[in-house]
């Protein structure tokens, strides 16, 4: 995984405008609204899944108020895709509750 200047300079180099806020590690939405964020404009929200067969790792980004169709994305990048667990998210992520 890329740090987070890493994750940067890759939007950087390809041109993708962004607004970095910092804020404490949320685990749901609603935490995340009661940060009251969404004053400076749009909210995204990451996902970490997970595909047991190949054992690959995939993070989607998206915005907060888009629903992900998991059945569609699996059939899309041909992986069952599940939720990775709590203690991936430590290992890969850094995260814990």
């Amino acid at each position: 995984m890329g740090s987070k200047e890493e994750i940067y300079n890759i939007l950087k180099e390809n041109n993708i405008h962004y607004e970095a806020v910092e804020h404490k590690a949320v685990y749901t939405m609603e935490d995340m609204l009661e940060l009251e964020l969404d004053k400076k404009g749009r909210i995204i929200k990451n996902i970490f899944l997970f595909c047991r067969k190949t054992k690959r790792y995939f993070l989607v980004i998206m915005e907060e108020s888009k629903r992900l169709n998991l059945k569609d994305l699996s059939s899309k990048l041909q992986a069952k895709l599940t939720f990775a667990s709590e203690e991936d998210l430590n290992k890969y992520l850094n995260l814990s509750k």
